[in-house]
């Protein structure tokens, strides 16, 4: 099971490379196949989260929505945030979701 830190640090890596302008196209093969794997992976051990997100795109992201998130840990502590979305939080959404077709 990949754990919640790891896929911090794999969404901090692909952000950092979009963020530097580097396509996905662009990464080590080696990378990708992992990557690919590990997507895989995560999917299986999850079935719900990606239909989760992707009702989320599909009917939550307009402005307005409350986006919230709380994490419980083993021990029981809980860590809760959350945001209201703006114009320029879909706008980032949107351009994180498809790079290549940026107007």
């Amino acid at each position: 099971m990949i754990s919640l830190n790891n896929l911090i640090k794999l969404k901090k890596y692909l952000f950092n490379k979009v963020a530097k302008g580097i396509k996905t196209m662009n990464m080590n093969p080696k990378m990708l196949m992992q990557l690919q794997q590990r997507l895989q992976t995560f999917q299986q051990d999850h079935p719900k989260f990606l239909p989760f997100l992707s009702a989320v795109k599909d009917n939550a992201v307009q402005e307005g929505s409350v986006f919230a998130v709380k994490v419980t840990t083993p021990d029981g502590r809980t860590i809760e945030s959350n945001i209201r979305l703006t114009a320029n939080d879909i706008e980032t959404i949107r351009m994180m979701s498809n790079p290549d077709n940026q107007s």
